[in-house]
């Protein structure tokens, strides 16, 4: 949905809504240029004091543009989540005479980033919690993450090994260990 808000008597009104505001909000343009409704009538109750709080401050903002945190609107029985950018245009005295931007439907890039983020939290548990020695390396056989299981039984840290080769890892009791460790790892790397 693209905008655009005019200061008049030191009120902002909006001058302009394309018409598909009313895949977002249910409402026609006709019915938000007509102050039937308009967008804080929408805002999720959670997030409308911060989305306050943010509005007032783009009247103080140096910036040409300012982008909202995602914030949810309520569009009958369905929660939206929006992305909106604000760019702000100045008259001759540097005051702020209009608003124009967008806003814009990332449900359903909300949705799946609270899907990936539960996913990597269950994996990340289930990594740290297994008994068994985890220790994920990179191409070169350096290691990007080390479980709980494998830092525990030396009581080291994992700070203490990423980055490390994994044979010089305190984890090797012997000479013989590591001379057999780099040659699996080099047969690995070179069939890739």
């Amino acid at each position: 949905v693209f905008f655009i808000l005019k200061k008049e008597n030191n009120n902002w009104e909006l001058e302009y809504v394309t018409e598909n505001v009313i895949n977002i909000y249910g409402f026609t343009a006709k019915d938000f240029l007509s102050k039937k409704v308009k967008h804080e009538d929408f805002i999720f109750e959670d997030d409308l004091e911060s989305f306050r709080k943010e509005a007032s401050n783009i009247s103080k903002i140096v910036d040409e543009e300012y982008d909202y945190q995602p914030y949810r609107i309520l569009n009958k029985n369905r929660t939206v989540w929006i992305k909106h950018s604000t760019k702000i245009i100045r008259d001759k005295n540097g005051k702020n005479s209009h608003y124009y931007g967008y806003i814009t439907d990332v449900t359903d890039e909300k949705e799946l980033f609270n899907k990936l983020e539960l996913t990597d939290n269950i994996l990340d548990t289930t990594f740290n919690n297994s008994f068994h020695f985890i220790t994920l390396l990179d191409n070169k056989g350096k290691v990007v993450k080390s479980n709980k299981t494998s830092t525990d039984i030396l009581g080291i840290n994992e700070i203490d090994v990423l980055g490390k080769y994994f044979w010089d890892c305190p984890w090797w009791e012997n000479e013989e260990q590591i001379s057999e460790i780099k040659k699996d790892i080099a047969l690995i790397l070179n069939c890739e």
